[in-house]
């Protein structure tokens, strides 16, 4: 869809994915990495906050001491369930890590080489968050509610009634579409998903040739 927008002069470009839950962002994400792409992961960079002790401490000071598991660690089951249920416990949580998640992706993109074909964005809360306005594009990828149910029941143990939670705390997906400025369509086989995002990112960064 579109052409996006102009290409910036800043190296590498920046890509983000946006896309409904289990559409396979984290797949198109791993395909741009095999193509020499650098891939920002938001979730496993909200993982390594949880695990810092100042992170930790936070947590506790705003759920109480059940959010900690027998460890001392965050229970990340108890958060994930306590927030989705509770719009002002999640937006708590989001002021506590959203800020040092962007920091980091920030410093990502600007640590970057170069030498990257592409600086890949892969966060759940992409346009929710203000964080396309870090990219050059945005891809969209679409894939029918029963196969995303599919993928996050087989992938994460999820119910439906999980799945619908979480989208209800994130952007209507129509409205995602039409932020984005590409979309790849993920509901056949992940051969075609492949051959998609090849296509659309050597459209976006043309191989460099000998």
């Amino acid at each position: 869809m579109g052409t996006g927008r102009a290409v910036s002069l800043r190296k590498p470009l920046v890509i983000g994915l946006s896309g409904g839950i289990g559409a396979g962002k984290s797949h198109v994400a791993a395909i741009m990495k095999e193509a020499g792409c650098h891939i920002f992961d938001a979730d496993a960079q909200v993982q390594i906050l949880l695990d810092e002790p100042d992170t930790r401490d936070a947590v506790r000071a705003l759920f109480g001491a059940q959010s900690l598991d027998a460890n001392q660690c965050v229970d990340r089951r108890f958060l994930a369930q306590h927030v989705f249920e509770s719009a002002s416990d999640r937006e708590r949580l989001e002021r506590l890590l959203h800020p040092k998640v962007i920091a980091a992706m920030q410093a990502a993109i600007t640590e970057t080489s170069c030498d990257t074909r592409a600086m890949v964005i892969d966060a759940p809360l992409l346009l929710e968050t203000g964080l396309d306005h870090l990219c050059d594009a945005v891809i969209f990828i679409d894939a029918p509610l029963e196969q995303r149910a599919a993928r996050v029941t087989t992938e994460r143990g999820w119910t439906q009634s999980d799945l619908s939670l979480r989208e209800a705390a994130q952007l209507e997906l129509d409205a995602k579409r039409e932020r984005s400025h590409y979309v790849l369509v993920n509901a056949g086989s992940p051969e075609a998903l492949r051959q998609q995002t090849q296509a659309l990112l050597d459209q976006l960064v043309p191989p460099s040739t000998p």
